[in-house]
Order: C-alpha cells, then sequence, then structure tokens
C-alpha cells in the first residue's frame, strides 16, 4: 500500500478555492446563456456584476476576477463552437 504525499495547506487551499470560482464560473455561463436564450442584449459584463453581487456573499477582488476570468473563458469556447456549427 502506498501513501498518499501530503500536500501543503498553502496549495491545497488555493485549488481548492480555484476549484469552487471554476464551479460558479460556470454557473454563471449556464445562468448567461439561458437568460441571453430568453432576452435579446444581455450583456456579459452586467449579467456577470449583478449575478455575482446576487450570488457570492463578500467576494474578493482575486474571486471576483478569478470567476470572471473563467466565464470569459467558456463564452468564447461558446461562441467559437457555435461559430462553426
Amino acid at each position: 500500500m502506498s501513501k498518499t504525499p501530503k500536500v501543503p495547506k498553502k496549495i491545497s487551499k488555493f485549488k481548492a478555492t480555484e476549484a469552487a470560482c471554476m464551479m460558479m464560473a460556470n454557473k454563471l455561463f449556464s445562468d448567461y446563456i439561458t437568460a441571453s436564450s430568453v432576452i435579446k442584449g444581455v450583456e456579459p459584463e452586467h449579467f456577470a456584476e449583478d449575478w455575482m453581487k446576487r450570488n457570492i456573499t463578500k467576494p474578493g477582488k482575486l474571486m471576483e476576477r478569478s470567476i470572471w476570468r473563467y466565464f470569459i473563458e467558456e463564452l468564447v469556447e461558446y461562441r467559437k463552437r457555435n461559430k462553426r456549427g
């Protein structure tokens, strides 16, 4: 039986926070796509700002930036896929 290596707390906390940001960005993206399919002209910037204010309690600047970055990456990929198909 092999032992699992110990991960320093600082690294594991960062990865957990980053993973949480990715999950929130995924939910934000899903909500944005749903809203934009019903309402024309939904702006990603305003939608994301409002969404974060409503759904995240006391987000830090780093968290907001991280969620925004993952959201934009997801949106760009989505638009690329839809251009081709």
